[in-house]
């Protein structure tokens, strides 16, 4: 049975402070700036936190190994729990500061956005990823401006390559039917029409008291 112990004594954090200096790699980004330092039936081992909110996930480094700064588990974490395309953009920015610095206000952010400033060279941008699956209402939303603003047709939400790729890794995700995205791109085109006529409406108004000299 693992007894778990942290000796928070000089030489230990002396020794996790020299080791520190070489967390620089992009990933430490997505983790606690500072590993616990814990023993396992006797052995050494760091201890890092993700810092994605409700994860929860810590990832052990045993330091009696050869491989003791490899970071192969805490990137398959990492790509798990924050995404593929926001991990990627991360490596691509490679400034551990400013990837902290965005993963902090991730963190922070009330609805689990994670707000990825990830602007790595002129033009790119500002990338905008969340972690944590859609609601049921976020999917509808989504879908909608997806197959409105492509262009694509209703039915491609009951493609097996779509429902393939939307699920891989989380089966449970919700899909709409074709039936649902058709009522919802019409519900949102009908009271964006309204929204224009009213606009159209209160300019025209404005007109006409400007030709008639009203206030």
């Amino acid at each position: 049975m693992s007894h778990w112990s942290i000796p928070f004594v000089n030489d230990e954090y002396h020794a996790v402070a020299r080791m520190m200096k070489g967390f620089n790699a992009p990933v430490y980004g997505f983790y606690e700036p500072i590993p616990a330092i814990v023993k396992v039936n006797g052995r050494r081992c760091h201890v890092f936190a993700c810092a994605a909110v409700g994860c929860g996930q810590k990832i052990k480094r045993y330091l009696d190994k050869n491989d003791k700064c490899s970071t192969s588990n805490l990137r398959s974490h990492s790509k798990k729990c924050w995404g593929e395309e926001a991990f990627e953009k991360a490596h691509e920015v490679k400034d551990l500061a400013k990837i902290r610095e965005v993963v902090g206000r991730a963190k922070n952010s009330p609805n689990g956005n994670v707000a990825a400033m990830f602007a790595c060279s002129e033009g790119k941008g500002i990338v905008s990823y969340m972690h944590r699956q859609h609601t049921t209402e976020e999917a509808r939303a989504v879908i909608v401006k997806w197959v409105a603003q492509s262009m694509r047709p209703f039915s491609i939400v009951e493609d097996p390559g779509f429902h393939m790729l939307m699920k891989t890794g989380r089966p449970m995700y919700w899909i709409p039917s074709a039936a649902t995205v058709a009522r919802d791109v019409k519900h949102v085109f009908d009271n964006t029409k309204k929204r224009i006529a009213k606009i159209l409406q209160v300019g025209g108004l404005n007109r006409e008291r400007g030709n008639s000299g009203m206030c």
